[in-house]
């Protein structure tokens, strides 16, 4: 039996292997590369270039390895990591090397995704942060500042708010407690209207009574004494003067019915007193077709007849004026009336008496009396305001002057 020995030849065909590997990718400096079981190189992707002599390959400590990773320098210097995995079927080393500037380079880009991810993270925060606390404090900030014109009297604000529920809730109490408020104070001021009316038609109705049973008081006095034209004169009169006084029902009349009301009540009383006094009207032509409340003058002029002129010994004088007076503060003109008298006069304590519900006493110790001046104080009071009134100027045996101020209403404004 003879043996005989052989060579047997295989040819590989690397193209897969050379697939495989370079879908590997290891970094931008990295590679990988196959080793046989005496570390001859079976794979490289620069293999002619080794085989040439142009390039070699450091092989220091992967000779002496089968498995593992470690540390190197290439024989340039540079430093990288290298791998090594057996494949063990063919007794095959797959070596990796992973250079260490290409680990810092990823780990650069790694630091720069996660600072631009934690950038991008925040802007993102603070963006909804922002809509969502503008989505809340914009309605509240709406609610508020509706609260402040509620509390400077505006009762007309209406709240459309688009936001939480919470808010939106908020909102809609809010409209209800406004609307609520503002029935409340329509009812309110009703309600002080009819009492205002109530009242000024009371205090009305005690100036006529009052001087009715006067004048009739006068007039008999006249029948009884034979004085039938002096009747008939003062009667005619006191018709005119009653005309003026119903008005219609109107609680406004015209300073021109005014001033002839009084005039007819100065007609009356002259008669009465058997001419112990006499009057002037100094009118001004612009006030004659103001408006004024009726029946303010006659219980001025009363006041002066009966508490100035009557007990004089020397014949009385009486002067009605009226006039406006600008204001530079307000848009509107005052009308002024002045009643005016030569008579006894009164101390300064009897006349701040007049104008207070309850009366105090004179010097004398007598109550000071009369409806008349404190009449036409609050029906003045109740219809223009605390702004208007009256006024007394008097000094003993000097005389009084009584002012009366309203606003200066003209033509059809009420």
């Amino acid at each position: 039996q003879t043996t005989e020995e052989g060579v047997l030849m295989i040819d590989m065909n690397f193209s897969v292997i050379e697939d495989l590997i370079n879908d590997v990718t290891l970094g931008k400096k990295g590679y990988v590369f196959l080793l046989d079981n005496d570390n001859n190189l079976v794979y490289h992707h620069q293999q002619q270039l080794i085989y040439s002599g142009v390039k070699k390959e450091n092989l220091r400590g992967v000779a002496e390895r089968d498995y593992g990773s470690f540390v190197q320098n290439d024989l340039t210097g540079d430093s990288r990591i290298v791998t090594i995995y057996p494949a063990r079927h063919v007794n095959w080393k797959l070596v990796g090397a992973y250079y260490l500037s290409d680990l810092t380079a990823a780990q650069r880009d790694l630091t720069q995704f996660i600072v631009l991810t934690l950038v991008l993270g925040m802007v993102i925060f603070i963006s909804v942060s922002i809509y969502m606390t503008d989505r809340i404090t914009k309605p509240i900030a709406e609610l508020e500042d509706s609260m402040r014109a509620v509390e400077k009297g505006d009762f007309n604000i209406r709240l459309d708010v688009q936001g939480e529920y919470e808010v939106v809730q908020l909102a809609r109490r809010f409209n209800l407690m406004t609307s609520q408020i503002k029935s409340l104070m329509n009812q309110v001021v009703s309600e002080q209207e009819s009492k205002r009316q109530s009242e000024l038609s009371a205090l009305q109705a005690q100036i006529n009574p009052h001087f009715l049973y006067n004048t009739l008081d006068s007039v008999i006095w006249m029948a009884e004494s034979g004085k039938h034209q002096e009747v008939v004169k003062m009667v005619t009169a006191l018709a005119r003067l009653f005309r003026i006084s119903i008005s219609r029902g109107r609680n406004v009349i015209s300073v021109k019915e005014e001033l002839a009301h009084a005039e007819n009540y100065l007609t009356i009383q002259k008669m009465r007193y058997k001419d112990q006094f006499e009057y002037i009207f100094d009118i001004h032509e612009d006030v004659l077709e103001c408006k004024t409340q009726k029946l303010i003058l006659q219980p001025i002029i009363e006041n002066a007849i009966y508490h100035g002129i009557r007990q004089m010994v020397d014949e009385g004088e009486i002067v009605i004026r009226a006039y406006l007076k600008e204001d530079e503060e307000e848009e509107q003109d005052t009308l002024i009336f002045e009643v005016e008298d030569n008579g006894l006069g009164m101390s300064e304590s009897v006349a701040s008496e007049l104008l207070k519900k309850d009366k105090g006493q004179d010097e004398n110790g007598v109550k000071v009396g009369g409806v008349g001046v404190m009449n036409v104080f609050e029906r003045i009071r109740l219809m223009y305001g605390e702004k208007y009134g009256i006024a007394i100027e008097s000094e003993i045996e000097e005389g009084t002057k009584i002012t009366i101020s309203i606003p200066a209403i003209r033509g059809d404004k009420s």
